[in-house]
Order: structure tokens, then sequence, then C-alpha cells
């Protein structure tokens, strides 16, 4: 014999916080090699660029914008550089966005080392 009456069960609505995806977060390197109108020019309309993006993406933290007018030849003589790899290996950066690749350096080899440990450290680039 079936069981007429059902047994109705609420389930609370779970509070929207616990739905919340925690945001990445996203940093940007802007490199020119030297100090021209022009080349600070495209370095402006970079961090415009990234700052731009990076804030228009609710997904996403804004991790800092990081720029350097240096060559790509000397890794110690970018400062914001060297900054921005001290934050990846605290933790407090995701994904860093660029141009390309080649402003983390001139080198292809010390270029590769850092791209090496940054997937190490789980960063994208």
């Amino acid at each position: 014999m079936i069981n007429k009456f059902v047994e109705i069960i609420e389930i609370p609505v779970k509070p929207k916080e616990f739905f919340s995806i925690p945001k990445l977060k996203v940093a940007a390197y802007c490199r020119v090699s030297k100090n021209t109108e022009e080349l600070l020019n495209s370095l402006d309309i970079q961090k415009q660029h990234y700052e731009s993006l990076i804030t228009s993406n609710p997904f996403w933290e804004n991790a800092g914008i990081f720029t350097d007018i240096a060559s790509g030849r000397n890794m110690k003589a970018r400062s914001d550089f060297q900054k921005m790899l001290k934050a990846c290996h605290k933790g407090k950066i995701n994904i860093i966005l660029t141009k390309s690749v080649s402003r983390f350096g001139r080198n292809t080899l010390d270029a590769l080392k850092i791209l090496d440990k940054l997937r190490e450290l789980g960063i994208d680039v």
C-alpha cells in the first residue's frame, strides 16, 4: 500500500556569500626601454588599458600595474619588475597581463626561467 501523505522538507536558501567566487588577483607589467616622449606616451596608454581592463572585469581584483623605464637586458635595474616578482612569491598575484612576454627580458633564457618559476607558483601570464 502506498502512503498517500507526502512529507515536504523545506531546504533553506544559502546566503549569497556561500556562492561567491574569490576574485582573481590580476596585475599588469609594462616596460619601455627609453625615456622618450613617444615611449612614455606608449607606457601611459598601456597603463590606462590594463587599468580599464582589470577594473571592468567583475571577477578580477587589481593587484597592481607595475611599470619600468629600463632596458630589458638588466633584471636588477627594473625595480617594479622585482616588486611584482616578490608579490608573486607572496601569493598576491594570480595572473600577469603584459603586452608581450619579451617585456620580461631581452635575454630569452632569463625570461624563460622567470616564466617557468611563475608557472610553478601557479601564476598565468
